[in-house]
């Protein structure tokens, strides 16, 4: 006489990476010229970005595509160029969320941002020139402006 085998189990659902044996990847740090990317071209630019910027987002672009492959070849360039602009985009950050009231010309804020831009171009793609003359001396003279 013949046994019968047990019907075979229904085939688990995998629930977790763990279930493979394997540790999950740890996550990566967020890159900051995604971030850039992302500031440049919000969902929604066409409505955030003044008309009359529009024509300097290629050039902008541009720019990052240009330090994005230099900083693969020398990153440790990209990093002390990098350091040069932190403090001009951390005063940025600081601007834009003070509370409303008294303070920064919301305009000078903008016109800061913009000239923000131009700094990048002339940090990491010269060769692209600059719409104005930028440099950080010209960026500390507009902070000045604006918080006093």
């Amino acid at each position: 006489m013949r046994r019968r085998r047990p019907a075979p189990a229904p085939p688990r659902a995998l629930t977790s990476v763990k279930q493979l044996g394997a540790q999950p990847a740890p996550p990566r740090p967020p890159d900051p010229l995604a971030s850039e990317l992302e500031a440049l071209l919000p969902r929604c630019f066409l409505e955030t970005i003044p008309f009359e910027r529009l024509p300097q987002l290629p050039r902008y672009l541009k720019a990052l595509l240009i330090r994005a492959e230099r900083a693969a070849l020398n990153p440790l360039k990209d990093q002390q160029r990098a350091r040069q602009l932190a403090p001009y985009q951390q005063a940025l950050v600081q601007l834009r969320a003070a509370p409303a009231g008294p303070g920064p010309d919301p305009q000078a804020v903008e016109d800061f941002r913009w000239m923000l831009e131009e700094f990048k171009v002339s940090l990491f793609a010269q060769e692209l020139g600059t719409a104005f003359p930028i440099s950080a001396k010209r960026l500390d003279a507009q902070l000045e402006r604006m918080r006093a």
